[in-house]
């Protein structure tokens, strides 16, 4: 039997093998969706909160959500004069506002920061949502933009997440929330690097919820759509964007499912269950269809090709 029929053969199995397992899926899907949620415990209501990319966008966003008389909230980013003005309108709002200008790839200066807040007033709540896309990164070749977009997309996570981790595992209490993206769940030629940083920091967010949960510590990962900010506005120049959503809904969403110790936060929901499905899709068929949907004159600007 030549290679060709073999893996023709495996294509086929491995599509039987995803039906069989959907159809499982849907018979006990909704018993251990009850199990989870119990274990998830009761809402929570957050009253010290850091979160990093806070000058602008999703970070900016969910401040304001959180925002009321009793929260302190800490906020983190490189542009100091953008922070200040986001500090006032989450101030206006009641609640107590402080900030930080620093760089989540510094990651001496992330943790002194973070351990001090923490050590002043328990955080409860820490979201490392600093992050940029492929287009803003100052150039436009994947060679060049893959190391600095990972320093802040995956390294800037950890830098977040572990000078907290230590302190809620001891008081067993605390979440943690991670920005991912609906990009984790499948792939785009254009965007290898994005999608391999917000992939990366899915399966860290996944994998820590099952060793942190044992603690009575929540770990939640957040994957949005398209959401309206500075990172949307340069990305609709090179890729269509399905299901944009504006900041305010898209933060009383994840702010919902934060207080609820949510394991994965996708939304919206139309564009969710398209990218799940299709990453979840046999290879030949993601490959087939990643190809025919290529964007070649920015794959071209990318790569370099004249």
């Amino acid at each position: 039997m030549s290679r060709a029929l073999i893996d023709f053969a495996i294509f086929i199995a491995e599509l039987i093998l995803r039906i069989v397992f959907d159809i499982l899926a849907a018979i006990v899907g909704p018993v251990i969706y009850i199990l989870e949620r119990i274990r998830a415990g009761p809402r929570k209501d957050f009253k010290h909160i850091l979160i990093t990319g806070g000058n602008s966008g999703l970070g900016e966003a969910l401040a304001l959500a959180f925002a009321k008389p009793g929260v302190r909230i800490v906020l983190t980013a490189r542009d100091a004069a953008r922070l200040k003005s986001v500090s006032e309108a989450v101030s206006a709002k009641g609640a107590e506002v402080v900030t930080h200008s620093v760089d989540v790839t510094n990651a001496e200066k992330m943790a002194e920061i973070i351990q001090k807040e923490d050590a002043q007033v328990p955080l409860d709540l820490v979201i490392a949502n600093a992050g940029v896309s492929s287009g803003t990164i100052n150039t436009p070749g994947i060679a060049e933009a893959t190391k600095p977009l990972m320093d802040i997309n995956v390294q800037g996570v950890f830098n977040t997440v572990f000078p907290i981790m230590d302190s809620m595992v001891k008081r067993r209490r605390g979440q943690i929330a991670i920005m991912s993206s609906l990009a984790s769940f499948f792939t785009q030629p254009e965007l290898g690097d994005y999608h391999t940083s917000k992939y990366a920091v899915r399966a860290f967010s996944e994998s820590m919820r099952g060793m942190l949960g044992r603690y009575n510590v929540g770990m939640s990962v957040i994957c949005p759509g398209f959401v309206e900010s500075r990172m949307t506005a340069q990305a609709k120049r090179n890729i269509p964007l399905p299901f944009l959503m504006e900041a305010e809904p898209a933060a009383a969403i994840m702010k919902d499912g934060l207080e609820r110790n949510v394991s994965v936060i996708a939304f919206p929901f139309p564009f969710s269950l398209l990218t799940q499905l299709f990453g979840a899709a046999p290879a030949p068929i993601r490959s087939f269809i990643a190809l025919s949907f290529t964007n070649a004159k920015f794959v071209a600007r990318r790569l370099k090709v004249n």
